[in-house]
């Protein structure tokens, strides 16, 4: 087995491997994402340049929440306080989350053309699979140290290590593939014939009690 010839592989720094995996993860993410944002902003493609989760509010959100980790857990007592979670946390959610209508909007289009509820319960489900993503995309590279992980362990445990190890990434990453089959059934089929209202559902017991 080859090991990675960066990282000691001592047992007392399993945190700082586990850390360092998380952190080359976090780094490419935010690479990628300056990329594609760049190249709306080029093509003038503002709705995905400035909203989208690949764009400047996805970024804007995943420096924050990064810059709030490392504040917390090195204890650098930055100025991080509410404020900065308003602005540069809350914000750059609710433009994730409105942004089909503000996109239609620049366009100069209605911003609701299904109406608000149609849209709110799309949008909630697509927005919880955005957020899902940034955690499960950043953790997911953890998957880089299982097999390290094992081989300190070492005998049986070196099994027991690897098959939890894989357990927990294939966890997060079906719980991605189980949001998205959620929305895709509510948009693509119960939006075509599901309504409000109608008269709900009643037992033969219940009715056959209410009879008597």
């Amino acid at each position: 087995m080859i090991k990675p010839f960066f990282v000691p592989l001592k047992a007392s720094n399993t945190m700082t491997l586990l850390g360092t995996a998380v952190a080359i993860g976090a780094i490419l993410i935010i690479i990628t994402i300056s990329f594609n944002t760049y190249m709306n902003g080029k093509k003038k493609n503002w709705g995905e340049f400035l909203f989208s989760q690949n764009g400047l509010a996805g970024l804007v959100f995943y420096l924050a929440v990064i810059a709030l980790i490392i504040n917390m857990i090195a204890g650098l007592h930055l100025p991080l306080g509410r404020p900065f979670v308003v602005f540069f946390v809350v914000v750059p959610i609710l433009l994730m989350f409105l942004k089909e209508p503000l996109t239609r909007k620049i366009g100069g289009y209605p911003m609701f053309p299904d109406g608000f509820g149609a849209f709110f319960t799309e949008g909630f489900f697509e927005l919880f699979d955005v957020l899902l993503t940034f955690i499960t995309n950043t953790v997911s590279y953890l998957r880089l140290v299982v097999y390290t992980l094992a081989g300190m362990v070492g005998g049986f445990g070196y099994w027991i290590v690897l098959v939890l190890g894989n357990i927990f990434v294939m966890v997060l990453e079906g719980m991605i593939v189980g949001i998205q089959v959620l929305r895709l059934e509510f948009y693509e089929m119960f939006s075509r014939y599901y309504e409000g209202g109608g008269r709900p559902f009643e037992s033969m017991k219940e009715a056959l009690d209410k009879a008597k």
